[in-house]
């Protein structure tokens, strides 16, 4: 049996540690603006350590995304993913989803990117029926399929050639 005093005290330490999180965030954010990236790096394991929470997470995926570590942020993504899944809050996962579904685009990997794509829609729904690709770029800081230039010949597409008039 626990003592009263770890019990009560738990709440506390939850929110010193939601405050020293928040602390540890921002000094990373100020680390990578000096460009001492190996720094904000160590300081933003040390907050997904302290508070693995998904603000915590979504901040480390996104500086490996801004340091160009593509495979790392996917991996750090899907366990935001993980998280956002098992706690059902379908509006992260959307986020999530599509941030997924932009870092498998720069790596090439179009048919994972759409699936991602396709999921964050359909959690976007679920969280707000009135989701719309619009709102879904809005959440995440990015457009939908906005990195991707089409290389499509619409093969219905059949040039009119112009025949002088007499």
């Amino acid at each position: 049996m626990m003592p009263a005093a770890h019990v009560s005290a738990s709440p506390t330490l939850s929110l010193e540690c939601e405050q020293v999180a928040r602390r540890l965030l921002s000094e990373a954010q100020r680390l990578e603006s000096l460009k001492q990236f190996a720094a904000a790096e160590s300081v933003l394991q040390a907050t997904v350590a302290c508070s693995p929470c998904p603000e915590t997470m979504l901040a480390q995926a996104e500086f490996l995304v801004r340091r160009e570590r593509l495979e790392d942020a996917r991996a750090a993504y899907r366990l935001v993913w993980n998280h956002a899944a098992l706690s059902g809050d379908s509006k992260l996962l959307s986020v999530v989803l599509h941030n997924l579904a932009s870092v498998e685009r720069q790596l090439g990997d179009w048919s994972a990117a759409r699936s991602h794509q396709f999921r964050a829609l359909a959690a976007g729904y679920d969280a707000d029926d009135s989701c719309s690709e619009e709102t879904a770029a809005e959440l995440t800081g990015r457009g939908l399929d906005a990195d991707r230039k089409s290389t499509r010949l619409n093969s219905s597409h059949i040039p009119l050639s112009r025949m002088p008039s007499s």
